[in-house]
């Protein structure tokens, strides 16, 4: 849901910044600038995000093994990411905004060796406030210098 979400809000931007000007006629046959061909190329990795296998990011059935996890950084009382290697990010959504969790750190809340979205839940430490994971998600980049 929250993939589709940030689709959305990327194609409303790129839409939104097209701009139309009745200065000049638009000749159709014209090449593509280089605008044009980092704006197709774009739209070419937006198109495939749908392609994404989460299992490519090790997170199987909304979890991912807690070896595999080499650091949490919370950019956001709601929001972290998960470094999982090889060049690779997991981003961690909170079901709420936990207050103090960036600033304060925390402690994982798991039952086994793995972590999970809808089940398993972070600490704040020295609050004691509980924070349920609502969601496991791949991190991906539109660099179009690739």
């Amino acid at each position: 849901m929250i993939l589709y979400k940030s689709i959305a809000l990327v194609l409303g931007i790129l839409i939104g910044s097209l701009s139309w000007s009745n200065d000049a006629p638009i000749n159709v046959n014209e090449s593509l600038n280089s605008e044009s061909r980092l704006d197709k190329s774009v739209m070419d990795k937006l198109l495939s995000l749908g392609d994404i296998n989460h299992s490519d990011f090790g997170i199987k059935n909304g979890c991912i093994k807690t070896n595999r996890i080499r650091s949490i950084d919370f950019i956001d009382d709601r929001t972290a990411y998960l470094d999982i290697g090889r060049g690779r990010q997991v981003v961690l959504n909170l079901a709420n905004r936990c207050l103090g969790i960036k600033a304060r750190g925390f402690i994982q809340k798991t039952r086994t060796n793995r972590l999970c979205a809808r089940f398993d839940s972070l600490e704040v430490i020295d609050s004691g406030m509980r924070c349920r994971i609502q969601s496991l998600e791949p991190h991906i980049t539109l660099d179009t210098h690739d």
